[in-house]
């Protein structure tokens, strides 16, 4: 059997999505997409890395959705998305979004979309409360390439 050789180097697939949202971006005013940014833990004070931040300024305030980029070996599992929502609750992003270059555990595709749905009364852009069907949820985790928090 032969092996196959990626040609890509390390890192490359995250620096073309950080340069993929940022053309899809650049035309919206208040929208800033960041790479690398460092925000204090609320408990410890000190600086935590999320790997991209898109920053979406509103009349509410800055509303912040962090990215991370996992191109690991192996599928994202339920630690992963754990840690990754417990680091955007403690740094005071308002929502989360992995990315896995080799997807995700089904029982990880599960805890995502616990996560998200809660008791998924939760309100929308306007301010009203709205609930989403599971078939809706299941949306937000798709197995080979994204989970939203």
């Amino acid at each position: 059997m032969k092996e196959t050789v990626s040609l890509e180097r390390p890192g490359q697939r995250f620096h073309h999505l950080v340069a993929v949202l940022e053309r899809m971006f650049a035309h919206h005013d208040g929208v800033t997409v960041t790479s690398s940014l460092r925000l204090p833990d609320k408990d410890t004070g000190r600086l935590r890395e999320h790997d991209v931040v898109i920053i979406r300024h509103t009349h509410h305030g800055p509303n912040l959705t962090a990215i991370e980029c996992r191109d690991q070996g192996r599928k994202v599992g339920v630690p992963q998305i754990e840690a990754f929502a417990k680091k955007c609750e403690k740094t005071g992003i308002h929502h989360g979004i992995v990315v896995a270059a080799n997807g995700f555990t089904s029982t990880a595709r599960t805890k995502a979309i616990a996560r998200r749905s809660g008791s998924e009364e939760r309100g929308d852009q306007d301010g009203e409360s709205v609930s989403r069907r599971d078939d809706d949820r299941r949306d937000d985790c798709r197995a080979q390439e994204f989970c939203l928090l």
